[in-house]
């Protein structure tokens, strides 16, 4: 049980980088998803939670990032798929 808890919390972090202001894609420049795949499942969901946060979707958020990135590793520490989102330029 206690392994399973300890995946569970490692298995997912979000970084943001972005200086205090306005809440708005000038001054929150960048949010990163790292993930450990740890077995069978689909990441569509956090592909659709960075694209609301980089403006590409119609889902309205409360925070918007001019850059996003989605890392996914093995359990041996590789990167296994990457992608990057950049907010459309108004």
């Amino acid at each position: 049980m206690l392994q399973i808890l300890i995946q569970k919390a490692i298995e997912f972090f979000l970084i943001s980088f972005h200086h205090r202001g306005k809440n708005d894609s000038e001054d929150n420049l960048l949010i990163v998803e790292v993930k450990i795949k740890w077995g069978p499942r689909t990441i569509d969901h956090d592909l659709k939670k960075l694209s609301a946060f980089t403006g590409k979707s119609e889902v309205g958020q409360l925070v918007s990032y001019r850059f996003g990135l989605f890392l996914m590793f093995d359990e041996s520490g590789e990167v296994i798929y990457e992608k990057q989102f950049k907010r459309p330029k108004k």
